[in-house]
């Protein structure tokens, strides 16, 4: 992982720590199955995903960097129906939206290299580890730049 993406990964995670007040951080991002799920309540990661230069500035590169940024939290089943779910599902939306918008607005806490922030896609939720843990994935772009001088 290069400095500069190291950097946005790391002003990522400091800004969703910063949104998501009583938060903790995911143990293990890449593979949701290996966090205890009797600890997935309000748990958050971001995992660097893939990179492709693009037409920029003359003396500098140009760089659309992919993220996810994943929600979890605990879930327990009940015979009352979907309502419940469907609110927990709402919630790690809106901490989503809460945390890109973060992101738009500081630019990753790397102001002096990323351009912006755009692309949100939310997934589907997915129930994790015999429905015990409902988990979000948030994808986004960050766009940035380097300097080859």
């Amino acid at each position: 992982m290069s400095t500069v993406v190291g950097t946005i990964h790391a002003g990522i995670l400091t800004r969703a720590a910063v949104v998501l007040t009583g938060w903790s951080k995911l143990v293990f991002v890449h593979d949701l199955t290996r966090n205890a799920t009797g600890t997935a309540a309000n748990r958050y990661g971001v995992r660097v995903l893939d990179g492709q230069q693009v037409p920029g500035a003359t003396c500098a590169y140009t760089v659309d960097q992919s993220f996810e940024l994943v929600l979890t939290t605990a879930w327990v089943s009940t015979v009352d129906g979907d309502n419940a779910l469907t609110t927990a599902i709402n919630t790690l939306e809106q901490k989503a939206h809460s945390v890109f918008t973060n992101l738009i607005k500081t630019k990753c806490g790397a102001a002096t290299v990323v351009l912006q922030v755009r692309d949100l896609n939310l997934g589907e939720a997915e129930l994790i580890e015999d429905d015990k843990m409902i988990a979000l994935r948030a994808r986004f772009t960050v766009q940035y730049r380097v300097s080859t001088l």
